[in-house]
């Protein structure tokens, strides 16, 4: 007979973590004993302080990184192919060219963001993306252009994983996905802001076409919060300024019982990647990704144009995007802090994929000319549901993998992978199609159906594997009830249990 399961409703140890001592140098807490608790008072005060001076410098940082990556489609509406004497399917190609080198950059430069730290590294990489923007403003022909996506990808690479991995560092697994949602938000509302600031720099009567001017105000804001980055951005919560040193060692001990199993660890490339092969579900998080990616970079890239179906000239097409993405953000915030909130992934991720395929296929199935207002509202579904499942799946598999190497590992070659699925959606709006885009309205409808089946399909998984373990091992534990220092030994440990 099997024996009878205890439940267990917290976690509590009396383990001692010890860091190395290089960190002493830095003013990490050297020795951190978990036996007692955290004062609730101080914990506020760290994430009010958090929240006050590393987050929303970190959203705005984001905020520039979408914003000049999703302007090629305002560009587009203001002639942008015709002065650049682009033809036939070479847009497509300038769009696919930008996640080449995404991939491949991806995972070393965040592998140099765990070794050389973010304040360092994120600042360099916005440099360079900003710098190849406003260079793009120069450009006279296709090859030109591709010349500065190409390095934009290059840069871009890191960016967005180092910035996950980084937030790690200083929020509970509890905390992060409405951070991140927020922080994703970002992406959204910088969707709508490009298309308002096309909009007054399509106004402007100079010596430069529209799109210039768009290019070379985005690139000159990108690369001063890169300057103000460099000057604010903290190594790690023990060497944050803004903390006393009792809330340098209650932000320790945060971590070290809900983030990471030995926290500010010393990065070893052989161990990190190992988790390619001990996590089961790490191939699962990317084909998530990139099934996922697929509608998000369809709505992030093309609503400009989905839009433009409706029959509205140049500016009135800027300014009608704006709205969805803000209500896109809205809807994103609700959904991460409803899933910190019941500490759920999964369902949350299913319920934006829903929405998202439900607006590709009301826009592939009518006539949005003569049902302008169900197209628009369509347009609404899609961005309330597209950008959902990045953040909150990047939460998932951050919460899953308590080692920081490996978490930043697992960060970098799953997001890395997600951003093929740009170049499945670059190439499947097709001049050809154009107006409706009738396949690639049903293609990106097929792969968020497919998210879905996966997502189901770990969720129930990860359910029965820790319902497995608390049987094995006679006491039944939720994640949350397991303080992360006791997880050394990650998956093998008697005590993890997936947050699922």
């Amino acid at each position: 007979m099997a024996e009878e399961i205890k439940e267990v409703p917290i976690a509590t140890t009396t383990g001692i973590i010890e860091t190395d001592s290089e960190n002493e140098k830095h003013g990490v807490i050297e020795v951190t004993d978990l036996s007692g608790g955290i004062d609730r008072e101080i914990e506020k005060r760290i994430l009010r302080k958090f929240d006050l001076h590393i987050f929303p410098l970190l959203t705005f940082m984001y905020f520039c990184s979408s914003m000049d990556l999703s302007n090629l489609g305002n560009a587009k509406s203001d002639n942008f192919e015709a002065d650049l004497h682009i033809k036939g399917n070479e847009y497509n190609i300038l769009l696919s060219i930008w996640y080449v080198p995404v991939v491949f950059f991806g995972p070393p430069t965040n592998i140099l963001v765990k070794k050389y730290g973010a304040p360092l590294i994120l600042p360099i990489l916005m440099m360079g993306f900003g710098s190849f923007l406003m260079f793009g403003a120069a450009t006279k022909n296709w090859g030109g252009i591709m010349a500065t996506r190409w390095f934009l990808g290059v840069f871009e690479a890191g960016f967005y994983p180092g910035v996950i991995f980084y937030m790690s560092l200083f929020y509970k697994r509890t905390e992060l996905a409405g951070r991140l949602g927020a922080f994703f938000a970002a992406g959204s509302i910088a969707n709508g802001f490009t298309g308002l600031i096309a909009y007054g720099c399509f106004q402007i009567k100079g010596s430069l076409h529209g799109w210039q001017y768009l290019f070379l105000i985005e690139g000159t804001i990108t690369i001063s919060s890169a300057i103000l980055a460099f000057i604010v951005l903290p190594h790690s919560a023990a060497r944050a300024k803004f903390l006393t040193p009792e809330e340098k060692e209650c932000a320790y001990q945060r971590m070290a019982r809900d983030s990471s199993a030995v926290v500010d660890s010393k990065f070893v490339f052989k161990d990190a990647i190992k988790i390619w092969h001990e996590d089961k579900f790490f191939f699962c998080y990317m084909m998530v990704g990139v099934s996922n990616g697929v509608p998000l970079f369809s709505v992030s890239t093309f609503l400009v144009q989905i839009v433009q179906r409706l029959g509205y000239n140049t500016v009135q097409t800027n300014l009608l995007t704006v709205a969805p993405n803000v209500f896109g953000a809205i809807s994103l915030i609700c959904f991460a802090r409803s899933s910190d909130h019941f500490r759920n992934r999964a369902y949350h991720i299913i319920g934006g994929l829903t929405l998202t395929m439900i607006g590709f296929i009301i826009l592939a199935k009518i006539d949005v000319v003569s049902n302008k207002g169900v197209a628009y509202f369509a347009c609404f579904l899609l961005c309330a549901g597209c950008s959902v499942p990045s953040p909150l799946l990047a939460t998932w598999y951050n919460n899953n993998t308590p080692d920081e190497g490996k978490r930043a590992v697992t960060t970098a070659l799953i997001e890395a992978v997600a951003n093929l699925s740009g170049l499945i959606s670059s190439n499947i709006f097709l001049p050809q199609d154009a107006p409706n885009y009738i396949l690639a309205l049903g293609i990106s409808a097929g792969f968020g159906g497919f998210a879905i089946c996966l997502v189901t399909t770990m969720h129930l998984c990860m359910r029965y594997s820790n319902n497995k373990r608390d049987k094995l091992h006679g006491v039944k534990l939720r994640a949350q009830d397991v303080n992360t220092a006791e997880l050394t030994n990650g998956f093998k440990s008697e005590k993890f249990r997936y947050m699922y």
